[in-house]
């Protein structure tokens, strides 16, 4: 039985060393995280929430670097499909273990965390808007 242990303790160390030149693949980049859908499950107009009972609403979110997306908003209201709404580009910055904010040139405007959760919060024709979505 000694001689057991004396053969697997080797055979232990042998097939737990790592290769040089091994190593664990590179985390996939901001741009390609965020990307998605994200359906819109509260919205706010001005502190009020908004009843969705007939409308859907989703934010399509694209990589186009490694530290920015594009954003088109899709609505559909009842069985009909509006057109999309082309949001522009959003810049991405790294808010540590939490996730990352979503900024429009120099101004933030959302986030999305850890838990795929979409926050965005803007003023739109003196109006503050806040949405809330889940990436599906």
């Amino acid at each position: 039985m000694k001689k057991f242990f004396v053969l697997l303790i080797p055979a232990g160390l042998l097939f737990s060393c790592v290769k040089e030149g091994e190593s664990k693949p590179p985390a996939p980049d901001p741009g390609a995280q965020i990307a998605g859908s994200y359906k819109v499950t509260t919205l706010e107009i001005d502190g009020k929430s908004v009843l969705l009972n007939d409308a859907g609403i989703c934010f399509q979110l694209d990589r186009f670097s490694s530290q920015m997306v594009t954003g088109t908003m899709k609505v559909t209201l009842g069985k009909d499909r509006e057109p999309d709404e082309i949001l522009g580009t959003m810049h991405l910055s790294s808010t540590g273990s939490s996730g990352f904010d979503l900024y429009e040139h120099t101004r933030k405007i959302g986030s999305v965390d850890k838990a795929r959760t979409l926050l965005i919060s803007v003023f739109y024709k003196g109006q503050a808007i806040q949405i809330a979505a889940r990436k599906d």
